[in-house]
């Protein structure tokens, strides 16, 4: 059954694909579906028990929104609407059990990313991240995320919406509001707001996705806050990462 899953199941698209759908105005949307968005929706079907209720960022698992995380899978087509779902809860042997249940409870019928494009571009082809964040800044940029992030120098950000640095869930209604305030057609909106980014661009899509880019960027910024932020220095332990990463994007280092 897995197998068959990941034979019919993806698309695999990469960083210049979804650049130039932006520069195009081919509208999408993308959320990441990660390790902690799969236990917090797992953890509300029948019949599974798992211990943990916090993912590694301390943000609570709520009931709710693990059923509202399992809704939206099945809403990713592939063409406008993309929920990235790594091949690791796949292949990887205890995590492959989740998907499984998943399968089995009929909540994967739509068609996922394959790979976290965003990461690897960063990680590998400076290049092309460099073209996606001068896209970026050609556009009208409104980013959802933590305080800190309203300070971030190298994006031109038209609108910032400040959300709670932990368990941003319990505000979604004040957050949703607060949005649809600001949006209006042709923007793109950043969102920074761990697994509650998930529900949010869920809600948000079926009324605003036709003519805006609802984008997942999760933590993706915070390495350019290592030197400013004591928080992210600490939980950066990859330190070749971040040298690397000042040869390549010394403007973006906060």
């Amino acid at each position: 059954m897995i197998e068959d899953f990941k034979k019919n199941k993806y698309v695999d698209y990469d960083m210049d694909y979804f650049t130039n759908r932006i520069i195009n105005k081919e509208y999408f949307s993308y959320s990441r579906f990660n390790d902690g968005e799969l236990i917090c929706g797992i953890k509300q079907l029948d019949g599974v028990e798992i211990n943990s209720v916090k993912n590694c960022d301390n943000h609570d698992y709520f009931p709710k929104m693990g059923k509202e995380l399992n809704e939206s899978l099945n809403h990713s087509d592939g063409k406008k609407y993309f929920i990235q779902y790594l091949e690791e809860w796949i292949d990887d042997d205890n995590l492959k059990e989740y998907t499984k249940l998943l399968v089995e409870n009929d909540l994967m019928n739509g068609v996922y990313q394959y790979s976290d494009f965003l990461q690897h571009s960063m990680r590998d082809d400076h290049n092309t991240f460099n073209k996606f964040v001068s896209t970026l800044n050609e556009n009208n940029l409104i980013i959802v995320g933590p305080k800190y992030l309203s300070e971030i120098k190298f994006l031109k950000v038209k609108e910032f919406i400040e959300v709670p640095t932990l368990n941003c869930y319990e505000k979604k209604e004040e957050i949703l509001s607060e949005i649809k305030k600001v949006l209006t057609k042709d923007n793109i909106v950043l969102f920074s707001s761990s697994m509650a980014t998930n529900v949010f661009i869920d809600e948000l899509f079926p009324h605003y996705g036709d003519d805006n880019f609802l984008i997942d960027i999760g933590s993706l910024w915070d390495i350019f806050f290592y030197e400013t932020n004591p928080e992210i220095k600490q939980r950066t332990p990859n330190l070749g990462r971040v040298e690397k990463f000042k040869n390549w994007y010394t403007e973006y280092f906060q």
